[in-house]
C-alpha cells in the first residue's frame, strides 16, 4: 500500500497575562484534543490557512501570528484504505484577548474549545506530537518578552 503525503497548517493561540499563560485547544468531534488546524485552500499561504482554521474552529480574530516561530508535528494513519503521512505546521499566535466561541457553521467539527494552562494542556491534548508541540512552544513563548 502506497503512503500519500500532505502538510496541514495550524495556530497554537496563547495568551500571556503577566508570567501566565494559557494556551486554546479545541476538542474534536472525533473525541481528541489539539490545536487548531486544517487543510490548504487553493491559492492560499500557509499563514493565511493557518488564520482562517483558527477563525473557523475557535472564532478567535484579534491575534497576531508570529510567522517565523513555527512548530511541526508527524503522523500516520489509515483511512478508507489507503495510507497517509501527515505533517501539520503550527504558527504561533497570540491573542489580543479570551473572548471567543466556535462560530454556528463550524459547530459540526469542533465540540469544545477551552483556554488551558500548560499543565492542564499536558493533561488534555490526546497525542503524544500535540504535547510535544505544546512543551516547544511554551519553552519559546517564555524566551519572549
Amino acid at each position: 500500500m502506497e503512503t500519500e503525503s500532505y502538510t496541514s497548517y495550524g495556530a497554537i493561540p496563547f495568551y500571556k497575562e503577566g508570567n501566565r499563560v494559557l494556551f486554546l485547544i479545541i476538542k474534536h468531534f472525533a473525541g481528541h484534543w489539539g490545536f487548531p488546524k486544517g487543510h490548504q485552500d487553493e491559492g492560499e499561504r500557509p499563514v493565511e490557512t493557518a488564520r482562517r482554521e483558527l477563525y473557523e474552529e475557535t472564532g478567535l480574530k484579534k491575534a497576531k501570528i508570529i510567522e517565523d516561530i513555527k512548530f511541526e508535528e508527524h503522523y500516520d494513519y489509515e483511512k478508507d484504505e489507503k495510507k497517509f503521512h501527515k505533517t501539520v505546521e503550527y504558527f504561533l499566535t497570540e491573542a489580543e484577548s479570551m473572548k471567543n466561541k466556535t462560530p454556528d457553521e463550524f459547530k459540526d467539527e469542533i465540540e469544545d474549545i477551552k483556554w488551558v494552562s500548560f499543565e492542564e494542556g499536558m493533561k488534555t491534548i490526546t497525542f503524544d506530537e500535540g504535547k510535544n508541540v505544546l512543551k516547544e512552544a511554551y519553552e519559546k513563548i517564555r524566551l519572549i518578552k
